[in-house]
């Protein structure tokens, strides 16, 4: 269902070069650092063409990346972006794909320090095996952190619709498309075309409720807790520096209540 719902929305859409070069890993090193110290065995779950791997392996890190296709290799059609970097020698060699039916991670029991993940749990429909074979691939006393859109954000990344979670209904879809929204790679299409490509790329993306996926993780004997406030506090990027200037002045609690309007949702796993 996944494949050809990727395959249904690709032939609609025009791809574009927007990898990000470093897989997202500058934000989910923050917030591993904000919440506990930064050890070295670290998987990136949901890799893509295996970016994040490559930058963590350049910083000294002992990194995987898993993905549920090859999207580095023999299934590079299914990514998004046109022609992706290709990734030669140890990158490669530490690159492996998820068995599906049922989901399995390629790993030994207590295998990594940390999991990651950046723009992949929305994309995820099974989140309960997910979890599971997150729990069990993490050392005892290991956490794993999960950057990923919230349902009511200003718009749907993919396909550059306001509002998440309201992109699930064809009615809306539609409206939008008629309106005038699209995403880049959609500029050229009519309307029908993006309205049709758009309900294809929905069947793989979700948008739960924050209390649904607490619930589904701590159903895998993890500890979970929403952490953007520890990212902002302690993360010692651009919005760090912000909130410890504010802080000064006791002013530090506005940047906490207006930063998630720019912010995704950010997620921490620990395991006893």
């Amino acid at each position: 269902m996944q494949r050809e719902a990727l395959i249904a929305a690709q032939e609609k859409l025009e791809r574009v070069d927007a990898t990000d070069p470093e897989g997202g890993v500058p934000s989910l090193l923050a917030l591993l650092g904000a919440v506990g110290p930064v050890r070295r065995k670290i998987l990136d779950l949901g890799c893509g063409v295996g970016n994040g791997v490559s930058t963590l392996l350049s910083q000294g890190f002992d990194a995987y990346g898993c993905d549920i296709y090859e999207y580095w290799g023999e299934d590079a059609e299914l990514y998004w972006e046109r022609a992706p970097k290709k990734h030669e020698g140890r990158v490669l060699d530490r690159l492996a794909v998820a068995a599906l039916e049922p989901y399995r991670l390629p790993y030994p029991d207590g295998f990594f320090d940390h999991v990651i993940s950046a723009e992949v749990l929305e994309h995820v429909s099974d989140r309960t095996a997910f979890f599971s074979e997150v729990a069990r691939v993490l050392k005892p006393g290991a956490t794993s952190v999960h950057i990923f859109p919230k349902r009511w954000s200003w718009k749907e990344g993919h396909i550059f619709v306001p509002i998440p979670v309201l992109c699930k209904s064809r009615t809306y879809l539609k409206l939008m498309a008629i309106a005038g929204f699209r995403s880049p790679r959609q500029r050229r299409l009519k309307w029908k075309e993006v309205f049709e490509a758009n309900v294809e790329q929905m069947k793989i993306s979700h948008y739960p409720r924050r209390s649904q996926i607490l619930k589904e993780a701590k159903a895998a004997a993890l500890h979970a807790r929403y952490c953007r406030a520890d990212y902002i506090k302690k993360g010692g990027l651009g919005w760090t520096r912000l909130y410890r200037r504010l802080d000064r002045f006791g002013a530090g609690g506005a940047i906490l209540l207006v930063a998630p309007a720019w912010l995704e949702a950010m997620l921490l796993l620990m395991k006893d």
